[in-house]
């Protein structure tokens, strides 16, 4: 039997699922999983059409319910490559699921150091070929870029630059996540 279609709201939507009016608004919005969505300029928006300036998202709309017509408790939630479906993004909230609980779990999944078996399971080679990319978090990161080198790599960096957000699809019972990567982001 096919699972429910269900609809998300629009901070979590691909822009081209939306109507041309939601397209707009959610254009505007920039997450970078490298850095915390609850943090300031963790997640933004233009402050006006047509213009680069950049706010944080409103505190309402990053609460809103992660689904338009139904209470989400759970979500499972898998990048849309292979190599990295052994790091599952799991979203749980007994009231229902808000937008900002899938950006935190997003965050805190790629967040984590990487661990040997995860050395393993890429090679020591992936790893060395993605050294810049960590090199460029800690220099985009708050703070100092030598304290944030000495933290190690990270799952994000693993990535190769994929850290911007461009929504969520449902997949079955799972979702997908996408991501572009920084040379092809507009925010």
């Amino acid at each position: 039997m096919k699972p429910e279609a269900v609809a998300l709201s629009w901070p979590l939507t691909e822009p081209n699922r939306t109507s041309a009016r939601k397209q707009l608004q959610r254009s505007s919005i920039c997450f970078d999983i490298a850095f915390d969505p609850r943090k300031s300029r963790g997640v933004t928006i233009q402050a006006f059409p047509d213009v680069a300036h950049r706010v944080d998202i409103p505190s309402d709309t990053i609460r809103l319910p992660a689904s338009t017509h139904c209470a989400l408790t759970e979500m499972q939630i898998f990048l849309d490559v292979e190599d990295f479906r052994r790091w599952p993004i799991k979203v749980k909230r007994k009231s229902g699921i808000r937008c900002l609980d899938v950006f935190d779990a997003i965050y805190e999944t790629f967040q984590r150091t990487l661990k040997p078996e995860d050395v393993r399971a890429f090679g020591e080679a992936r790893i060395k070929r993605c050294e810049r990319f960590c090199q460029q978090r800690c220099i985009d990161s708050p703070g100092l870029p030598e304290y944030n080198r000495q933290h190690g790599m990270r799952r994000v960096d693993l990535l190769r630059g994929r850290r911007f957000f461009r929504g969520i699809v449902q997949s079955g019972e799972d979702w997908t996540l996408l991501l572009d990567d920084y040379t092809s982001s507009r925010h």
